[in-house]
């Protein structure tokens, strides 16, 4: 029959079973389900051996895990034996880090700016191979985004089957294709290069999640996450001007300055692999499981001896040795479960708003930018000018989690995500007042309520970046400290929840107006805040108990007495 691990705090109440509360500093005995040796409880247990028990059966069992891990055998390297080394002065882990960062800033980067200005520019090509429409670009984001919920949900056994470094680099090859579809639209090859642009994307968000976790200990994890998101952020900022510079003054772009935009972005699309491909890991090492895994799967293979002694031992006595690397299968059942959990129901909203607002400021809002004809001649410069004051928004916000995020995080999480709420309502508001109407669906010279003016339009866009780096990043500082061993396929949920969110506005864009989409997402941010503050705080109340009970320990091995207010 399969055993359920247990958690601590139970595990340390059948530790209180022993013959005598005064010997249970020197000894514990675990107690059987039945039978008549099974020890009982005394009346004389006092609060200090209570402690004490507790104390020292939470630390046992963290020692069984640790010497369980240690002793469990490998063919692969795991890669927290190399990350404790320098390379040119910098760690190993810092360095990891940064490469991550300038990947995803080149490879992602390239092929986002691309996601970016698509519908515009396919609505600029009408030549004897390729006629382009006003919403043929949304019919392509949709369909990147549904693949990006395959690719997400394949990611971790596709992870588990290559290890993380081969994936990352497989993912960014598909990133590199798509960017070549637009040099030369064809009908075919653009959906086939969505489709594998949704794929790749799947396989590496899959990995950054691990890799940043792998790579952070806990009270670094938030200072890393602004690191990477300014580090990638800034990408759109660099790519967004050179579109800019590229069509400023035009009121159409030409088959010549398709050429040059998308010959660059693939060039440095290729650059982002080969910063994939120097991280400091094995190209084929695997994503090991977390000692609790390692500790279950031990306690549920059969020991020898007769039925009434199976369960009963250590891990470490088990003859058998428990695998320590992930398994495709079990990666994928172990993100389905992920799924119905409490925690991740209650995040679920979050995910899908993560999902509604960088499709937003991605590619609705600037589309609708470019189709603003009373922009003038600034119309199609407008594009590129929202990705350039999103990406700054992104850069400042990462840049501020960088330098206070050891700080912020001593406060919570919920009180940055408040002010990313406020921000993202603001811009919603604005992009409401200042945008017309029907502008995200075609070629308009209606007035909007306000102007329309180019400045509030961009300000609009720096409030989105600004807003975006805050939601995302702690989200991933929240799900990398509490889901620290399942990391993979907890951004796994993350993601596939994201892109369905992103299909579904998409799909939306092409059937209802721009005010109407702005009322899904604010009422989204919303519910997704409160669900956040509710799984945040009781993650915290569950740290101070655990906190409590070792001052108890603590209290109880320095002879102090301890009472029931304690």
């Amino acid at each position: 029959m399969r055993r359920r691990s247990m958690p601590p705090q139970r595990m340390a109440l059948r530790h209180l079973t022993v013959h005598d509360a005064n010997q249970s500093r020197s000894k514990s005995i675990p107690g059987s389900r039945g039978g008549k040796d099974a020890p009982r409880v005394t009346p004389r247990t006092s609060m200090g051996n209570i402690a004490v028990v507790i104390g020292e059966s939470i630390a046992n069992n963290q020692s069984q895990t640790c010497s369980s891990v240690n002793r469990a055998p490998s063919n692969d390297k795991e890669p927290d034996h190399l990350l404790s080394g320098k390379v040119l002065g910098c760690p190993v882990t810092f360095l990891n880090v940064l490469l991550m960062g300038f990947g995803f800033m080149l490879n992602v980067g390239a092929g986002e700016a691309t996601f970016q200005i698509q519908t515009v520019v396919l609505n600029s090509v009408n030549d004897e191979w390729f006629q382009g429409t006003p919403i043929l670009g949304y019919s392509l984001s949709a369909i990147c985004s549904a693949t990006q919920f395959i690719g997400y949900a394949l990611g971790p056994p596709f992870v588990a089957f290559t290890g993380p470094k081969l994936g990352m680099v497989i993912g960014s090859l598909c990133i590199c294709f798509y960017v070549g579809t637009y040099i030369r639209p064809l009908t075919i090859p653009l959906y086939f290069g969505s489709a594998l642009f949704g794929l790749g994307l799947g396989a590496l968000w899959t990995v950054q999640g691990y890799f940043i976790t792998v790579n952070s200990l806990p009270k670094d994890v938030l200072r890393n996450t602004g690191i990477f998101l300014a580090l990638y952020q800034s990408s759109l900022t660099s790519a967004s001007l050179f579109y800019f510079l590229m069509v400023r003054g035009s009121l159409s772009i030409t088959w010549e300055t398709r050429i040059v935009v998308f010959s660059s972005l693939l060039a440095i699309s290729f650059v982002g692999v080969i910063a994939f491909s120097l991280v400091v890991h094995p190209w084929t090492g695997k994503i090991p499981l977390g000692p609790e895994t390692i500790i279950s799967e031990r306690r549920e293979q059969p020991s020898v001896g007769s039925d009434h002694t199976r369960g009963s031992r250590s891990p470490d006595e088990h003859p058998k040795t428990a695998e320590t690397h992930r398994r495709p299968w079990s990666a994928f059942l172990s993100t389905v479960k992920f799924i119905w959990t409490r925690n991740i129901l209650m995040l679920t909203p979050y995910f899908i708003y993560i999902g509604f607002e960088q499709s937003m400021w991605s590619n609705i809002y600037p589309t609708a930018l470019g189709y603003t004809v009373r922009f003038g001649i600034l119309r199609e410069a407008m594009v590129g000018l929202n990705g350039l004051f999103v990406g700054l928004g992104e850069i400042l916000g990462g840049v501020f989690l960088g330098l206070m995020g050891t700080r912020l995080n001593a406060f919570g999480k919920d009180g940055a995500l408040l002010g990313g709420l406020v921000v993202h309502l603001l811009a919603c508001y604005m992009a409401f007042i200042n945008t017309p109407v029907s502008a995200s669906r075609g070629m308009t010279e209606y007035p909007a309520f306000v102007g329309p003016s180019a400045y509030i339009a961009l300000t609009t866009s720096l409030l989105f970046g600004l807003g975006d780096v805050i939601w995302c990043a702690q989200l991933m500082a929240y799900l990398g400290e509490v889901y620290r061993y399942e990391v993979v396929s907890v951004f796994t949920v993350y993601h596939s929840w994201m892109a369905i969110a992103a299909a579904s506005l998409f799909g939306l864009s092409t059937v209802i107006s721009l005010p109407y989409l702005l009322l899904i997402m604010v009422i989204t941010a919303v519910i997704s805040f409160a669900g956040f503050c509710v799984a945040e705080w009781e993650f915290l109340a569950r740290q101070r108990f655990l906190l409590h009970l070792r001052q108890m320990q603590k209290k109880a091995e320095e002879g102090s007495q301890i009472t029931l207010a304690d």
